[in-house]
Protein backbone atom coordinates (compact mmCIF):
# COMPACT_ATOMS: atom_id res chain seq x y z
CA UNK A 1 0.00 0.00 0.00
CA UNK A 2 2.86 2.90 0.40
CA UNK A 3 3.08 3.22 -3.35
CA UNK A 4 -0.47 3.58 -3.52
CA UNK A 5 -0.53 5.89 -0.27
CA UNK A 6 2.47 7.41 -2.02
CA UNK A 7 0.68 8.11 -4.88
CA UNK A 8 -2.65 9.22 -3.23
CA UNK A 9 -0.89 12.07 -1.03
CA UNK A 10 0.88 13.53 -3.83
CA UNK A 11 -2.38 14.01 -5.93
CA UNK A 12 -3.31 15.62 -3.00
CA UNK A 13 -0.08 17.62 -3.12
CA UNK A 14 -0.47 18.71 -6.75
CA UNK A 15 -4.41 19.30 -5.89
CA UNK A 16 -5.69 16.47 -7.58
CA UNK A 17 -7.34 14.86 -5.13
CA UNK A 18 -9.43 16.09 -1.98
CA UNK A 19 -7.83 15.80 1.45
CA UNK A 20 -11.10 14.43 2.20
CA UNK A 21 -11.43 11.78 -0.75
CA UNK A 22 -7.67 10.64 0.45
CA UNK A 23 -8.65 9.96 3.57
CA UNK A 24 -11.92 7.93 2.59
CA UNK A 25 -9.65 6.12 0.91
CA UNK A 26 -7.51 4.79 3.20
CA UNK A 27 -10.75 4.36 5.42
CA UNK A 28 -11.95 2.30 3.15
CA UNK A 29 -8.94 -0.03 2.78
CA UNK A 30 -8.37 -0.48 6.18
CA UNK A 31 -12.33 -1.29 6.32
CA UNK A 32 -13.13 -3.28 4.05
CA UNK A 33 -10.98 -6.58 3.58
CA UNK A 34 -12.46 -7.09 -0.23
CA UNK A 35 -9.61 -7.22 -2.82
CA UNK A 36 -11.96 -5.85 -5.35
CA UNK A 37 -11.78 -2.41 -3.26
CA UNK A 38 -7.65 -2.20 -3.83
CA UNK A 39 -7.67 -3.31 -7.08
CA UNK A 40 -10.38 -0.95 -8.72
CA UNK A 41 -8.87 2.37 -6.59
CA UNK A 42 -5.35 0.79 -8.23
CA UNK A 43 -6.83 0.73 -11.32
CA UNK A 44 -8.13 4.77 -10.82
CA UNK A 45 -4.90 5.49 -9.38
CA UNK A 46 -3.15 4.27 -12.27
CA UNK A 47 -5.17 6.36 -14.66
CA UNK A 48 -4.81 9.01 -13.03
CA UNK A 49 -8.99 9.41 -12.67
CA UNK A 50 -8.61 12.11 -10.35
CA UNK A 51 -12.24 13.57 -10.94
CA UNK A 52 -14.01 9.89 -10.65
CA UNK A 53 -11.93 8.84 -7.69
CA UNK A 54 -13.29 12.37 -6.05
CA UNK A 55 -16.39 11.60 -6.47
CA UNK A 56 -16.40 8.22 -5.32
CA UNK A 57 -14.60 9.47 -1.79
CA UNK A 58 -15.09 13.12 -1.05
CA UNK A 59 -18.23 12.15 1.36
CA UNK A 60 -19.46 8.79 3.14
CA UNK A 61 -22.88 8.03 2.15
CA UNK A 62 -25.44 8.83 4.27
CA UNK A 63 -29.40 8.86 5.32
CA UNK A 64 -31.26 11.86 3.86
CA UNK A 65 -35.06 12.16 3.91
CA UNK A 66 -34.77 9.50 0.63
CA UNK A 67 -32.88 7.00 2.65
CA UNK A 68 -29.40 5.80 1.77
CA UNK A 69 -29.05 6.94 -1.74
CA UNK A 70 -26.01 7.07 -4.30
CA UNK A 71 -24.71 5.64 -7.62
CA UNK A 72 -23.72 2.28 -7.91
CA UNK A 73 -21.80 2.84 -11.37
CA UNK A 74 -19.44 4.64 -11.45
CA UNK A 75 -19.19 6.95 -14.34
CA UNK A 76 -15.69 5.43 -15.11
CA UNK A 77 -15.80 1.43 -14.71
CA UNK A 78 -13.19 -0.14 -13.90
CA UNK A 79 -11.92 -3.63 -15.08
CA UNK A 80 -12.10 -5.00 -11.56
CA UNK A 81 -15.74 -4.19 -11.29
CA UNK A 82 -16.12 -4.86 -14.94
CA UNK A 83 -15.43 -8.16 -14.35
CA UNK A 84 -16.07 -10.83 -16.85
CA UNK A 85 -19.38 -8.80 -18.41
CA UNK A 86 -19.07 -7.00 -21.89
CA UNK A 87 -19.82 -3.31 -21.94
CA UNK A 88 -22.93 -3.57 -23.48
CA UNK A 89 -24.02 -4.60 -19.84
CA UNK A 90 -24.02 -3.30 -15.99
CA UNK A 91 -20.57 -4.40 -14.30
CA UNK A 92 -20.34 -7.26 -12.14
CA UNK A 93 -19.81 -5.10 -9.12
CA UNK A 94 -21.10 -1.85 -7.85
CA UNK A 95 -18.70 0.76 -7.83
CA UNK A 96 -15.66 0.86 -4.83
CA UNK A 97 -15.99 3.92 -3.13
CA UNK A 98 -17.28 5.61 -0.14
CA UNK A 99 -20.30 7.94 -1.44
CA UNK A 100 -21.50 4.89 -3.65
CA UNK A 101 -24.49 2.23 -3.41
CA UNK A 102 -22.29 -0.58 -2.71
CA UNK A 103 -21.40 -3.45 -0.93
CA UNK A 104 -19.79 -1.80 2.04
CA UNK A 105 -22.11 1.04 2.16
CA UNK A 106 -25.13 -1.34 2.07
CA UNK A 107 -23.02 -3.53 5.30
CA UNK A 108 -22.19 -0.69 7.32
CA UNK A 109 -25.97 0.94 6.69
CA UNK A 110 -27.29 -2.26 7.66
CA UNK A 111 -25.32 -2.66 11.07
CA UNK A 112 -26.35 0.57 12.25
CA UNK A 113 -29.74 -0.49 11.87
CA UNK A 114 -28.82 -3.96 14.04
CA UNK A 115 -27.04 -2.07 16.39
CA UNK A 116 -29.95 0.53 16.81
CA UNK A 117 -32.73 -2.37 16.87
CA UNK A 118 -30.70 -3.93 19.07
CA UNK A 119 -30.26 -0.82 21.85
CA UNK A 120 -33.95 -0.17 21.44
CA UNK A 121 -35.10 -3.38 22.42
CA UNK A 122 -32.77 -3.56 24.86
CA UNK A 123 -33.81 -0.13 26.59
CA UNK A 124 -37.37 -1.20 26.69
CA UNK A 125 -37.39 -4.39 27.96
CA UNK A 126 -39.70 -5.59 25.51
CA UNK A 127 -40.03 -10.04 25.31
CA UNK A 128 -40.74 -9.40 21.98
CA UNK A 129 -38.17 -10.60 18.81
CA UNK A 130 -37.32 -7.99 16.48
CA UNK A 131 -38.43 -8.66 12.83
CA UNK A 132 -37.15 -6.78 10.43
CA UNK A 133 -38.19 -6.87 6.36
CA UNK A 134 -35.14 -5.66 3.63
CA UNK A 135 -36.41 -4.49 -0.11
CA UNK A 136 -33.94 -4.14 -2.89
CA UNK A 137 -33.78 -3.45 -6.55
CA UNK A 138 -33.52 -6.38 -8.60
CA UNK A 139 -32.24 -4.56 -11.51
CA UNK A 140 -28.68 -4.52 -10.67
CA UNK A 141 -26.64 -6.41 -7.96
CA UNK A 142 -29.80 -8.35 -7.07
CA UNK A 143 -27.67 -12.13 -6.18
CA UNK A 144 -25.82 -10.83 -3.66
CA UNK A 145 -27.49 -8.43 -1.47
CA UNK A 146 -30.10 -10.79 0.15
CA UNK A 147 -26.45 -12.89 1.80
CA UNK A 148 -24.82 -9.68 2.39
CA UNK A 149 -28.04 -8.23 4.65
CA UNK A 150 -28.25 -11.78 6.42
CA UNK A 151 -24.57 -11.63 7.67
CA UNK A 152 -26.11 -9.55 10.54
CA UNK A 153 -28.61 -11.89 11.65
CA UNK A 154 -31.18 -10.09 13.11
CA UNK A 155 -33.86 -12.66 14.84
CA UNK A 156 -35.98 -12.62 11.43
CA UNK A 157 -34.87 -11.14 8.41
CA UNK A 158 -37.95 -11.08 5.62
CA UNK A 159 -35.78 -9.60 2.02
CA UNK A 160 -38.12 -8.39 -0.77
CA UNK A 161 -37.58 -7.58 -3.91
CA UNK A 162 -38.97 -4.14 -5.76
CA UNK A 163 -38.61 -3.62 -9.36
CA UNK A 164 -39.22 -0.31 -10.14
CA UNK A 165 -40.32 1.36 -13.59
CA UNK A 166 -38.16 4.06 -15.01
CA UNK A 167 -41.67 6.12 -15.79
CA UNK A 168 -43.29 5.23 -13.16
CA UNK A 169 -42.90 6.49 -9.49
CA UNK A 170 -44.17 3.55 -8.08
CA UNK A 171 -42.77 0.56 -7.29
CA UNK A 172 -44.36 -2.96 -7.34
CA UNK A 173 -43.47 -6.56 -5.06
CA UNK A 174 -42.01 -8.78 -7.83
CA UNK A 175 -40.85 -11.59 -5.44
CA UNK A 176 -40.25 -12.94 -1.67
CA UNK A 177 -36.76 -13.26 -1.72
CA UNK A 178 -35.88 -14.85 1.20
CA UNK A 179 -37.25 -15.38 4.74
CA UNK A 180 -34.83 -17.12 7.69
CA UNK A 181 -34.29 -17.70 11.11
CA UNK A 182 -30.78 -18.13 11.51
CA UNK A 183 -29.40 -20.39 14.15
CA UNK A 184 -29.12 -18.40 17.67
CA UNK A 185 -25.72 -17.08 18.51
Amino acid sequence: MSDLRETLEQAVEEGHLLVTSAGNISLLLAAGHNPLYRLAISQLVEARAWSELNDRFFKTLAFGTGGLRGRSIGKRVTDAERGSRPESEPPEHPCVGTNAMNFYNVSRATQGLVNYLKGYFNSVRSGRRPSLALAHDTRIFPANLPRLLLRSRPSWVATFSFLGRRDRLRSSLSRFAILMRPPES
